[in-house]
């Protein structure tokens, strides 16, 4: 996903930090949200999947995703970050 991030924002820093507020800043300010926002929000994001995927969340917690849901979330954001990547490299070197 850095390669990517990388990719669409033209510099190693940025992507850096990037990747670092998607996977901390949720998690920090999570829990300030509405209930809602933590069921229909937080759930999806890759963090949040890969934890319901390797049990780090209980199945009573409002962020737990099932296995199979999990996984193909964890594939998922890699792979549209990757898709991105390529659709923007592509123009840009048209």
């Amino acid at each position: 996903m850095l390669l990517a991030l990388g990719v669409l924002l033209r510099s190693t820093a940025g992507a850096i930090t990037t990747a670092l507020a998607l996977m901390w800043a949720p998690m920090v300010f999570g829990a300030l949200l509405p209930q809602w926002a933590q069921e229909n929000v937080l759930r999806y994001l890759p963090t949040t999947a890969v934890d319901s995927l390797v049990g780090g969340l209980p199945e009573g917690s409002p962020l737990y995703l099932a296995p199979w849901a999990a996984a193909l979330l964890a594939a998922a954001w890699p792979a549209v970050a990757l898709g991105a990547a390529f659709a923007v490299q592509a123009r840009r070197d048209a």
